[in-house]
């Protein structure tokens, strides 16, 4: 898909605020755990500023939005600072703290889902389609995430699963940046990858327009 520079423009400012959500629920969460150095470092907010890394949030992402034949957008916020050491159940909060970065992404996705269900989108074809792209940007930011390689989520998750060693844990984070380098420039992760966010995204609006649905018939029954 080709996109135009606005819509460029637009995907870009969307990655920035959906990953001001993924980064603020992170510290949250962290916070709501015990632990208070997210907050005490000043990631406790969805203000972007606050979570943008310049490489990872600005200087690769704006040089993707200037290729003329479309957006690949591949880019990173600044990782929240968390002591998992503050934790008073250190796994779960450990858990439930990388969790929540995705986790909030998709709720989002859901919600912007339902708002673009509504029957008044219908007549607004430009706000549909900024929907649709946050929507994707979302899910895809979530998923993304939840790969099992650090520093992603998905790592953590499985660390715990498989009773991973903190030594085997480092040694492994040493060498996923080039795992994941290799993986985002290979052709069969690309197609794989966009299959699955288009297999989340339609079944988010299908279940979006039961919800829409669903609602319009209890509004309809209690004032019809």
């Amino acid at each position: 898909m080709n996109f135009s520079i606005q819509q460029s423009i637009a995907c870009y400012l969307l990655f920035i605020l959906s990953n001001s959500i993924h980064e603020f629920s992170h510290a949250l969460v962290a916070y709501l755990f015990g632990d208070h150095t997210a907050k005490d470092y000043g990631r406790l907010t969805l203000n972007p500023i606050a979570h943008l890394d310049w490489i990872g949030s600005v200087f690769i992402p704006l040089l993707m939005v200037m290729v003329p034949n479309g957006i690949s957008i591949i880019g990173w916020g600044k990782a929240v600072p968390v002591n998992i050491y503050n934790f008073k159940h250190r796994a779960l909060g450990d858990i439930c703290t990388s969790l929540a970065g995705p986790l909030s992404n998709l709720i989002t996705a859901i919600f912007l889902a339902i708002i673009s269900c509504l029957p008044m989108m219908r007549y607004n074809s430009n706000l549909g389609e900024l929907l649709e792209f946050a929507i994707i940007i979302n899910i895809s930011i979530a998923v993304f995430n939840l790969l099992p390689l650090p520093p992603l989520d998905g790592s953590h998750l499985l660390r715990y699963l498989i009773n991973m060693r903190e030594e085997t844990f480092i040694i492994v984070a040493h060498w996923s940046y080039l795992a994941l380098f290799i993986l985002v420039n290979m052709q069969q992760f690309r197609i794989l990858f966009g299959h699955i966010i288009n297999y989340i995204f339609w079944h988010i609006i299908y279940i979006s327009s039961m919800i829409v649905g669903f609602a319009g018939d209890i509004l309809f029954y209690f004032t019809g």
